[in-house]
């Protein structure tokens, strides 16, 4: 793996975590904005 996939990997992981974080302070806009950009960012790691 490259160390352009892992920093990528791990924005993904940090994304998602704060997107939790905002959901539980019900801040749903806000976590499916972090969600979305996880999800294009995973697409790049499919290639």
């Amino acid at each position: 793996m490259s160390d352009i996939q892992v920093i990528v990997g791990d924005l993904i992981c940090e994304y998602e975590t704060h997107g939790e974080q905002y959901r539980s302070m019900r801040q749903h806009d806000a976590a499916e904005r972090l969600q979305r950009k996880a999800d294009i960012l995973r697409t790049y790691l499919a290639i």
